[in-house]
């Protein structure tokens, strides 16, 4: 297939076209994405001035032969992680792309040669080969604030070589994918959110009050036994295989995305309730699952009550499963904590009704409601959305349990400014049918978003920084603009997937294509001259 000086075309679907063997683009100015993921039997793919294209992804073409990117201003990133190393590639007067991912980079570097055989160059000199590109350059730092956390880590050579000065080797924490820091005496396990290859980590047995896995996407096996632990969030780490958390003050476990779990160990908690339902409670036998001495405890939320009453007998004599538990955050004097930043799940099933109506309920409305917490960030500006596909969700901001009155209520989206910085705050949400006849209660489940609605920082920041991100829903694109140059963005899905990477950006005022996504919620990061990374989310409609 070859297109040649289409200067109209915006779009390109060639996802039925499994057959496709040839690809050649020539002066397509305004298109933005070839996704080849189906054409597996792809062996030419060729670019050329093609400036707004900005990713490429060759997982799929397993059969690749030959591949030639000639000046596409716009693409920076490429990934040909397929399991080939032996096609050519030709990448030139590409000036954002510094960095392909291949199968084995180490093998790349050694025999690919930089230049043809007439002699001419094959690749900008800029371009590198890795395995990953987002891993740290070599030389920078991250900080590890415990002593013996940091101490620990330089006996196992992953640090800068420089005991006490409260810094490790970010390159090489990266690349660690098994942990043991079990018995070490630590009390903050503050950088563990750099360890991003992690794939087991065992921190039991330490005086650890607070720990936060959320940037630990690969991790499989967690083992936090034995510390001062009172909440677990791990719904961003849907690859978990084994939980084992005995031995804490943990209130309440949420295990819906943890699809894969195949081992769950919560003995000895202050557990008053477990989600447990994520449709594959048959891979959890009676050996891999223990909560008993947990002894307030009653309801343990399952896919199936006959297969967890017949397969899991260690529980408490208190303890029973049921497909609908009333909500542990039934009431705001046990409030669900929610992570900034990151979608939380939950549900209105068997909710007991409100004792008064917050003023945005409709009319007539029983408010069968839940209950949600966060703190307030240092902006004390929040935006909180939720969605509950074809019910209406709403929203109540309280100071405390005891107020009656709200200070913010809306529909679907409810803005905050004035906040105090570290308070905690209480969301009461319910749910409403949509329809013309709306003084009846909704039931069901939704997703709920906290995040500061200003800047949310990694870092503490070192320069004031005013992100604008509009607009926001969108059903096209975003316009963003900032008062310092961004020098990088990174757009991707809630299950980590990168949409658009630019990693050389350099631009205050831009714009993104969200055109040819699916609906929902995407995560713009953004990092500026001053190392500032801010995060903001983006809603597609």
């Amino acid at each position: 297939m070859g297109l040649k000086d289409n200067s109209e075309l915006v779009n390109l679907n060639i996802t039925n076209a499994t057959n496709l063997e040839s690809i050649s683009l020539n002066n397509s100015d305004k298109l933005e994405t070839v996704d080849s993921s189906t054409n597996t039997g792809l062996t030419d793919f060729y670019v050329y001035y093609c400036d707004k294209i900005d990713n490429l992804n060759f997982a799929n073409n397993t059969t690749i032969d030959s591949i030639i990117l000639f000046e596409l201003n716009n693409i920076s990133n490429v990934s040909i992680k397929n399991g080939l190393n032996n096609f050519y590639l030709e990448s030139l007067s590409n000036p954002n792309l510094t960095c392909i991912e291949v199968s084995d980079a180490d093998y790349v570097n050694e025999n690919w040669s930089r230049t043809k055989i007439t002699g001419a160059l094959r690749f900008d000199e800029h371009l590198e080969f890795k395995n990953n590109c987002n891993e740290p350059a070599s030389g920078e730092t991250v900080t590890i604030p415990d002593a013996d956390f940091e101490s620990f880590l330089e006996s196992i050579n992953v640090g800068n070589g420089i005991v006490g000065d409260s810094k490790v080797s970010a390159e090489l924490v990266a690349e660690l994918t098994e942990l043991d820091v079990s018995y070490q005496n630590i009390t903050d396990l503050s950088g563990i959110e750099f360890f991003t290859s992690l794939t087991s980590l065992n921190c039991s047995y330490n005086d650890i009050t607070s720990l936060s896995i959320i940037e630990n996407s690969q991790l499989r096996v967690l083992n936090c036994s034995g510390n001062q632990l009172t909440e677990l969030n791990t719904l961003s780490n849907t690859l978990l295989e084994e939980i084992i958390c005995e031995v804490n003050s943990i209130e309440y476990l949420n295990l819906v995305n943890n699809t894969k779990l195949t081992r769950l160990v919560a003995n000895d908690n202050d557990l008053l309730g477990i989600s447990l339902r994520n449709g594959n409670n048959s891979q959890i036998s009676n050996e891999n699952f223990s909560a008993f001495a947990n002894s307030n405890l009653t309801c343990i939320e399952v896919d199936d009550v006959n297969y967890s009453n017949m397969t899991w007998a260690q529980i408490d004599m208190q303890t029973s499963y049921s497909e609908s538990c009333t909500p542990v955050n039934d009431e705001c004097s046990f409030t669900v904590p929610i992570t900034l930043g990151q979608d939380t799940p939950g549900n209105t099933i068997s909710a007991s009704g409100a004792a008064t109506n917050p003023n945005c309920a409709e009319s007539g409305v029983v408010v069968y409601d839940v209950w949600y917490s966060f703190i307030a960030p240092a902006s004390g500006s929040m935006n909180i959305t939720i969605s509950a596909g074809s019910l209406v969700s709403k929203i109540a901001l309280y100071e405390s349990c005891t107020d009656t009155t709200p200070l913010n209520c809306d529909e679907g989206n409810l803005s905050a400014t004035g906040l105090t910085a570290g308070q905690e705050y209480y969301l009461q949400v319910w749910l409403e049918l949509s329809s013309s006849s709306r003084a009846r209660n909704g039931s069901g489940s939704f997703v709920i978003n906290a995040q500061d609605a200003t800047v949310l920082s990694v870092d503490e920041l070192s320069k004031s920084t005013e992100v604008l991100v509009y607009p926001n829903p969108t059903t096209d694109q975003v316009f963003v603009k900032n008062s310092s140059v961004i020098k990088s963005a990174v757009l991707y899905d809630v299950n980590g997937k990168s949409h658009y990477n630019k990693k050389n950006l350099n631009e205050s005022d831009f714009q993104i294509s969200l055109q040819s996504l699916p609906t929902g919620i995407y995560f713009l990061k953004l990092e500026d001259e001053f190392k500032n990374s801010i995060h903001k989310k983006i809603i597609k409609q």
